[in-house]
């Protein structure tokens, strides 16, 4: 009897050669479904939920969006532009939907005389330094700056994580190529071995 690891891997090469025009168009039925899904409302806010669910990617893209939205707003409000333009114009850049509606309700809530800083801390989507540190800003009269100094902070720290995601998906994918050509070369080396011992 061939070993268990040879006769899956003549099963699944098998199916392959004789259904790998089925399995063709399921993968572009897939993803031509998949575009359509996220195009869709449902579908965005879908995918912006799960990129801050992601384990490892959720704190890239956080920080991502964190420097994108405090530069932004620090951007404008040093070029003298009100704080309740700055909000909508960072909300329009940001992909995001969640990002993006807590924006968008924080700058309804500023037109009402709120400081920013409440709102951002109510939505429950940004990190807790962020309205911390703009309230802080909010107090000194030095939101732009404080904003800056934020951009900073995460730029650094998604650099970081960069470097340091880079580091650890190098070994991980040696290991598994390793283990799949291991898995191979052990199906087809195991037979040859056991005909030479006469075992099959």
């Amino acid at each position: 009897t061939l070993p268990l690891a040879t006769r899956v891997l003549l099963a699944v090469s098998g199916f392959v050669a004789s259904y790998w025009w089925a399995i063709l168009l399921v993968i572009i039925g897939a993803i031509v479904a998949l575009r359509y899904y996220f195009k869709t409302k449902s579908g965005q806010y879908f995918w912006s939920r799960a990129q801050l669910k992601i384990p490892i990617f959720n704190t890239l893209l956080e920080g991502a969006a964190m420097v994108r939205f405090c530069r932004m707003i620090s951007l404008l409000l040093g070029t003298g532009i009100p704080i309740l333009r700055a909000i909508r114009l960072a909300a329009g850049s940001i992909d995001n939907l969640l990002y993006r509606d807590a924006l968008e309700n924080a700058a309804k809530e500023v037109e009402r005389g709120v400081p920013f800083s409440t709102p951002l801390e109510k939505s429950g989507v940004f990190p807790v330094v962020v309205p911390q540190m703009i309230r802080v800003g909010e107090q000194s009269g030095k939101v732009s700056e404080i904003l800056e100094k934020l951009a900073r902070y995460y730029q650094a720290e998604t650099d970081s994580r960069i470097t340091a995601i880079g580091s650890l998906i190098e070994p991980v994918v040696i290991i598994i190529l390793g283990v799949g050509v291991g898995f191979v070369v052990f199906s087809i080396i195991v037979p040859i071995y056991q005909i030479s011992l006469g075992v099959l």
